[in-house]
C-alpha cells in the first residue's frame, strides 16, 4: 500500500471536522464489533438440547450486525476519500491509502486518538475471529448430532410397527406376526 508523504502535498493537516467523522465512524465499528462478540458469546454458551428459535434470533441478529458494519464501512471508505481529497493526494494513490498512512495528518490528540480505536478494533476482531471459530466448531458438532439422531429414528421405526391414516398397518412383515398373536 502507498504510504502518504507528509512533504508531497499541498495539505499538511486533515480538518477536525473530518478526522473527527472519521473517528466516529471507527467507534461505530467498535460498538457493533462489541455487539457482535456478545452475540457469538451467547450462542457458544447455547446447550446443545437449545430451542431452534434461540438459535434463529442470534443468526438474526448477526446478519443484522454485519449489514450494519458493511454500511459503515462503506461510509468509512469515503470519508477515507474526503480526506484525501483535501489533502490534494491524487486519485489514483487514495484508493491504496490506510489509516496508518493518515496519522502523520492528524494534530497530536487526533491521531492518538486513531490509534487507539484502531488498536482496539483489531483486537476485538481478533477475538471475534476466535469466536467464529469456536461457534463453527459447535455448529459442526450440533449438526453430526442432529444427523445421528435423524439415523437412529429411521432404523428404529423401520423395525416397529405403525398405523396409516386409514388405520392398516404400514410394517406388513410384522403385521403378519402381530395378527398371529391376536
Amino acid at each position: 500500500m502507498t504510504q502518504l508523504q507528509k512533504g508531497n502535498f499541498v495539505g499538511d493537516v486533515c480538518d477536525e471536522q473530518s478526522a473527527d467523522m472519521l473517528l466516529g465512524n471507527l467507534a461505530a465499528q467498535l460498538e457493533l464489533h462489541r455487539h457482535l462478540r456478545l452475540v457469538l458469546s451467547k450462542e457458544i454458551k447455547l446447550p446443545a438440547n437449545c430451542e431452534i428459535k434461540e438459535l434463529e434470533e442470534l443468526q438474526h441478529r448477526k446478519i443484522e450486525i454485519a449489514t450494519k458494519l458493511f454500511d459503515i464501512e462503506i461510509e468509512r471508505q469515503q470519508l477515507v476519500q474526503d480526506i484525501v481529497k483535501q489533502l490534494k493526494l491524487p486519485p489514483d494513490e487514495g484508493q491504496t491509502i490506510t489509516l496508518k498512512s493518515l496519522l502523520p495528518y492528524l494534530t497530536g490528540s487526533l491521531s492518538k486518538k486513531l490509534t487507539g480505536l484502531q488498536s482496539e478494533l483489531k483486537d476485538l476482531i481478533k477475538e471475534i475471529q476466535d469466536l467464529g471459530h469456536q461457534t463453527a466448531i459447535i455448529s459442526r458438532a450440533r449438526l453430526v448430532s442432529l444427523r445421528n439422531t435423524t439415523v437412529q429414528l429411521d432404523k428404529w421405526m423401520s423395525n416397529h410397527i405403525f398405523y396409516s391414516k386409514s388405520g392398516g398397518l404400514t410394517n406388513t412383515a410384522y403385521s403378519r406376526v402381530l395378527s398371529r398373536h391376536i
